[in-house]
């Protein structure tokens, strides 16, 4: 659903309300309405009773910004950059107006060439802003827009309203907008006292249309007048004065809002209007916080949790790469610390994993050649250590199992314990001869040292 836009007349007694809502091609007016009076109801509840239902979550609330805080200047520079312009337009103001800037908050809009000057500024008193600010801190309904009058007015005024003398009246003072061609040209501004009537502003109304207009007939003296009936006692009047009176209305819901309920409707518009910006006193520093805006402390806060908790599961994360790291590198110090033990004649060791498993299927190959017989590889082992006479000590240095046969080389004690080890092999029903194939002393003389190739008995 579309944010809908709560104009609040807080310049009127009653206060009066409008509700619009963007569309295309132009806005919708869907609502204009008072609110109920009285001190004791609490403004949420006077706003319910107003639109009929509670205000939406994604409504917004705009005010008027009276005149009568208003210092206004039209401005003209030598060049017409934008840029340019919104740079040298606080110097050019301070120059112009009678007093100081520092407690006032500017605005300004840029207008089209054709109208000779490049800018329309104001210089709004901050005091005004902070005090509107304040008093709708913390209702649930945002404010957005503080838009000063009557250019708001001016700004939501009908087709065929772009040229005459708008005349602007509210409870505490009546303005006076010079416009050609829909553009603000010229402001007067007349504050009226509590009691006052706008009756008794005619002749400020006639002398100051008259120099504003510089109407030469009827047709060029064209008053818009707002906030009045086209057919109330001040239209009356000025008509008798010889100016042409118009009081313009918007449309809402098949019915012309016009007269008094005339401002709230234009404002509820003129801050919906698509054509441009609308000058809106709460920009800059008084800019409203949007959501976005409001959702950042806890956006921030979940964010550095968020960091925080990554930086956690890195840091464990880069532990435990290390704690693995360490382990792997000492199981590698181990299986190189094993492969060499296992196999004291290599010399290169490269990679001692592939190398263990090479080692292993060649192992495995050798395993897996059967004796004579159809008898494994242990049982051969046994049946030797099985032969091998108990009170003769061997040594093997090399022991060959292959499909042919078994070599057996070592050293043992003398010759005469060769000879008993042949013997002993001899009788086993494994083998189907034992050859010595050399014996021979040992240099220190303590010792003999032989080969043996016994060969397998055929099976059957």
């Amino acid at each position: 659903m579309a944010r809908r836009i709560i104009a609040l007349d807080t310049q009127s007694r009653p206060w009066r309300l409008a509700v619009a809502r963007p569309g295309r091609p132009n806005p919708t007016l869907e609502l204009v309405a008072e609110l109920p009076e009285g001190e004791d109801i609490p403004f949420a509840e006077r706003l319910r009773q107003a639109l009929g239902r509670d205000p939406g979550g994604e409504d917004r609330l705009v005010l008027p910004l009276p005149a009568t805080s208003l210092l206004v200047r039209w401005l003209e520079f030598p060049f017409a950059e934008a840029g340019k312009i919104r740079a040298a337009l606080p110097a050019e103001l301070a120059r112009q107006l009678p007093c100081e800037l520092d407690d006032r908050h500017l605005l300004h809009r840029l207008l089209p060439a054709a109208t000779g000057r490049r800018a329309l500024a104001l210089a709004v008193d901050r005091q005004q802003i902070e005090e509107a600010l304040a008093t709708f801190d913390g209702h649930p309904l945002p404010l957005t827009g503080l838009l000063p009058l009557p250019f708001a007015v001016a700004e939501a005024l009908p087709k065929g309203c772009e040229d005459g003398l708008l005349v602007c009246v509210t409870r505490n003072e009546i303005s006076l907008l010079l416009l050609k061609e829909g553009q603000p040209c010229d402001l007067r501004v007349q504050s009226r006292g509590q009691r006052q009537k706008s009756i008794d502003q005619v002749a400020f109304i006639v002398r100051q249309g008259r120099i504003m207009l510089a109407a030469r007939d009827r047709e060029q003296a064209r008053i818009l007048l707002a906030g009045e009936s086209a057919d109330g006692e001040l239209a009356r009047a000025l008509r008798q004065f010889g100016f042409a009176v118009e009081a313009p209305d918007i449309d809402c819901d098949g019915d012309g809002i016009a007269g008094e309920r005339f401002t709230a409707a234009a404002l509820a518009l003129a801050a919906t209007r698509r054509k441009g910006p609308a000058l809106n006193a709460l920009c800059g520093a008084y800019a409203p916080r949007g959501e976005w805006r409001q959702l950042r402390p806890r956006l921030i806060a979940a964010c550095s949790l968020l960091a925080a908790s990554l930086i956690f599961f890195l840091a464990a994360g880069w532990l435990e790469i290390e704690r693995r790291q360490s382990r792997l590198d000492r199981l590698d110090r181990q299986l190189r610390q094993t492969y060499r033990q296992a196999f004291p004649q290599e010399k290169a060791l490269v990679d001692p994993l592939l190398q263990l498993e090479a080692r292993l299927k060649q192992l495995r190959k050798t395993v897996r050649v059967p004796a004579a017989g159809g008898q494994t590889p242990l049982t051969v082992l046994r049946e030797v250590s099985r032969r091998v006479p108990t009170d003769v000590r061997v040594r093997i240095r090399d022991y060959a199992h292959t499909a042919d046969g078994l070599r057996i080389e070592g050293e043992t004690e003398s010759f005469e314990a060769v000879s008993r080890l042949v013997d002993s092999l001899r009788k086993s029903p494994l083998f189907s001869g034992v050859k010595i194939a050399d014996t021979r002393q040992q240099p220190d003389g303590k010792g003999v040292s032989f080969r043996l190739q016994l060969n397998w008995k055929e099976a059957g």
